[in-house]
């Protein structure tokens, strides 16, 4: 019982796998397929013979064969649907302005959107708006085609400009000269002339607790930022005075005991 059911799913499976397969086959073709008898193109509907239109060019008959002068870049001409439709192939992009189809006592007028068939698409036509008042459609009689039919011309690329003359590198301006670092003045030295300060007697320093000691006047030779003097010569400077500063204050401590 479960293999037969199993067989009866399997089948099930491959028909709505094979009908969808079919439906999207079918989808594809229609797609690849412009119908060109649609209400926008149709200019109206005409009794009689379509001999009257302007620009006649030549049209195929309803076995899909022309009928005098062929239209070039129409191709493939086939008759369908019991002769209901037509479809043919552009190979060459054309100039057409209108085409009519003929069924039975009258005729429907259209015109081609945008005055051209393009290559490489396949249209469709059909005698849908020919239906009698019975309610039936006839078959094609026969499929005419009016306007120029030209070969759409393909504008040649235009020339494309040179480019303009790119500038010599070479030619291009230097950047302006740095000033010499050296050529910079140096600060004015408002002290005397070998950058020592003087202490004197109007400018000691007092050595000692009290101050009691007689004070000691040493040159101080203070570097500049700009005269490139070494710092070491400040430290040994100042060592010098907390040295002779140490030794007064020994002195003074020895001369009370």
């Amino acid at each position: 019982m479960k293999t037969k059911k199993n067989l009866q799913k399997r089948r099930v499976l491959t028909a709505i796998f094979v009908a969808a397969a079919m439906i999207f086959s079918s989808s594809v073709a229609m797609a690849d397929t412009v119908l060109l008898t649609t209400d926008e193109n149709l200019v109206g509907v005409y009794s009689g013979n379509d001999s009257g239109v302007d620009g006649f060019l030549g049209k195929f008959d309803d076995n899909g064969n022309w009928d005098g002068d062929s239209v070039d870049g129409v191709e493939n001409v086939e008759i369908q649907n019991g002769g209901q439709n037509a479809v043919f192939d552009v190979t060459t992009s054309i100039l057409l302005a209108q085409f009519s189809v003929k069924a039975s006592n009258r005729y429907a007028l259209y015109n081609i959107p945008g005055g051209t068939l393009y290559a490489g698409t396949t249209y469709a036509v059909t005698s849908q708006h020919l239906v009698n008042d019975g309610g039936q459609q006839p078959d094609i009689s026969h499929v005419s085609f009016f306007g120029s039919g030209d070969p759409v011309q393909t504008p040649e690329p235009s020339a494309t400009p040179e480019p303009s003359a790119t500038p010599n590198p070479s030619a291009t301006p230097g950047p302006s000269a740095t000033p010499n670092p050296s050529a910079t003045p140096e600060p004015e030295d408002d002290d005397d002339d070998d950058g020592n300060i003087p202490l004197g007697p109007g400018n000691t320093i007092p050595l000692g607790p009290g101050g009691d000691v007689d004070a000691v006047a040493i040159p101080l030779a203070v570097p500049r930022t700009g005269d490139g003097r070494s710092i070491t010569g400040l430290f040994l400077i100042l060592g010098s005075i907390l040295f002779v500063g140490g030794a007064m204050t020994l002195r003074r401590r020895v001369k009370r005991n």
